[in-house]
């Protein structure tokens, strides 16, 4: 983690965040660490690892919002929701 000054606030910018989540995702599948994973990305690049994952008799759930979903990650997925639509619930 990185961390500067902008306008008078500090910024917290993350490297290789992506890469450590599907390490954790399948190291945790190998150590038996879990039975089912959520992810909350977008991102298909993270496809390989939860398809990894899967093999190894994980379930893995997709949490994405509207504006930045893939639809190959909501469909590699056990199962997936749209985080705004939660948001929307609780707004009410």
């Amino acid at each position: 983690m990185r961390k500067h000054k902008k306008d008078g606030k500090f910024i917290f910018d993350v490297k290789g965040d992506d890469v450590y989540l599907a390490v954790d995702l399948v190291s945790g599948a190998y150590e038996n660490l879990y039975n089912i994973a959520i992810i909350v990305s977008g991102d298909e690049d993270f496809v390989p690892a939860i398809q990894k994952a899967q093999k190894l008799g994980k379930k893995v759930i997709n949490a994405y919002f509207k504006s930045t979903s893939s639809n190959y990650l909501k469909h590699t997925c056990d199962k997936s929701f749209c985080v705004d639509n939660i948001i929307n619930e609780i707004k009410e």
